[in-house]
C-alpha cells in the first residue's frame, strides 16, 4: 500500500510538472524559430487608401520592434503594444488588441498613426529579405514597408563624463 501511495505522489508530481514546463518549453521553442524576433523597423511606406504605398511624411518616426511575442514602438505619435505569433517565415497573428498610450499631437501625426494602427489590424502576413521588412493583407498585397533598424555596437566607444 505505501508503495502505491508513494508511485501516485511520484507520478502527480510528475504530471504537475509536465503541466508547468511543458508549454514553458514549447514558447522557447516558438520563440526560436520566430525570424522577427529581436528585430526593429522603421516605417518607410504605408497603403494609402487607394492600396497604393506612399512614403511616410518627413519628420515621422514609426517603428516596430519584435521580441519574445510582442510587438512594440511608435505610431509617430504615441507608443503602442500588440501580442504576436509569427508562423514560419511569412504568416503573422496578432494576439490581442493593439495597445497605446493617448497623447494629443499634430494632426498629421496622428492620421498618419490612425492610419498606421489601422493598417497593423489588417496585416496576416510578411516578408523579411535583405533589411526589408513588408507587411502584407489577406489579399498577399504589402500595406506598409519597413527598414531594418540595425543598433550600433559600443564595443570601443570611448565616453567622458562631463559637468
Amino acid at each position: 500500500m505505501r508503495r502505491n501511495k508513494s508511485f501516485l505522489k511520484l507520478f502527480a508530481l510528475l504530471v504537475l510538472l509536465a503541466a508547468v514546463w511543458g508549454p514553458l518549453a514549447v514558447g522557447a521553442a516558438e520563440r526560436q524559430q520566430d525570424v522577427l524576433n529581436g528585430t526593429s523597423w522603421r516605417l518607410n511606406q504605408l497603403a494609402r487608401a487607394d492600396g497604393a504605398l506612399a512614403p511616410i511624411p518627413d519628420g515621422a518616426e514609426v517603428t516596430i520592434a519584435f521580441a519574445d511575442g510582442t510587438a512594440s514602438g511608435s505610431g509617430g505619435c504615441n507608443r503602442f503594444r500588440v501580442g504576436y505569433r509569427a508562423e514560419g517565415t511569412s504568416l503573422i497573428t496578432w494576439t490581442g488588441p493593439i495597445v497605446a498610450t493617448m497623447m494629443a499631437c499634430e494632426p498629421d501625426l496622428q492620421a498618419l498613426e490612425r492610419d498606421f494602427f489601422a493598417t497593423l489590424e489588417r496585416v496576416v502576413g510578411f516578408e523579411n529579405a535583405m533589411g526589408v521588412l513588408t507587411l502584407a493583407d489577406a489579399g498577399e498585397m504589402p500595406v506598409a514597408v519597413f527598414r531594418e533598424v540595425v543598433p550600433l555596437p559600443l564595443t570601443g566607444t570611448t565616453w567622458s563624463a562631463t559637468m
